[in-house]
């Protein structure tokens, strides 16, 4: 006596039907509108790949979508329904494996990397320095009648250039990243 196995079709019923159902819930997504944004989807149901048990399932169920009427009601998801992914069979690169790949463009500019961390680091240095040179001015000023103004303009002079320091090392700053993550997209794009 031998033992016949089931099609893949009758064995993916339940597949079958929730891809179905999806495909019919997308048909009956609202048009893109202009007015209303929240509501825009494509006017085509888009194409699936499928598992090919899946597919050789829903060529029968095709057949027999075809003969329906369309829904004048719409469909209300009652349940939670698999993620397209799951029924496409598409598999989802983890953080990781993304983290490894851009640190393999970012290899190539290590320089600007280190430069951008060094301008950062000299560019908070200024901006710790100026309120501590403020506090020296106005320890210079001891009372009404006794103020070193010689101490205040030597103290001016360095906010002064801690300010100027401040400003250049933030736009180095701001510059040298920005060059590097365009051309670090760039990279990414040719690829």
């Amino acid at each position: 006596m031998k033992i016949i196995k089931k099609p893949a079709k009758i064995k993916n019923i339940k597949e079958e039907r929730i891809f179905k159902r999806l495909q019919r819930e997308i048909a009956m997504l609202p048009a893109p509108s202009f007015n209303n944004p929240e509501h825009a989807q494509p006017v085509e149901v888009p194409s699936v790949v499928v598992p090919s048990s899946v597919q050789m399932a829903t060529n029968d169920l095709h057949k027999e979508a075809k003969q329906d009427k369309p829904f004048e009601q719409q469909i209300i998801l009652s349940q939670p329904a698999p993620k397209i992914e799951v029924i496409a069979s598409i598999k989802k690169p983890n953080k990781a494996s993304i983290i490894k790949r851009i640190m393999g463009y970012l290899k190539k500019y290590w320089y600007l990397m280190a430069l951008t961390i060094l301008f950062a680091f000299v560019n908070s240095a200024f901006e710790v320095l100026i309120p501590l040179f403020i506090g020296k001015a106005v320890d210079n000023v001891v009372s009404a009648g006794a103020v070193n103004f010689q101490g205040i303009l030597n103290n001016i002079i360095v906010i002064a250039i801690c300010v100027l320091g401040f400003a250049l090392f933030k736009w180095l700053t701001s510059k040298v990243a920005n060059d590097m993550s365009y051309k670090i997209e760039k990279n990414l794009r040719i690829d």
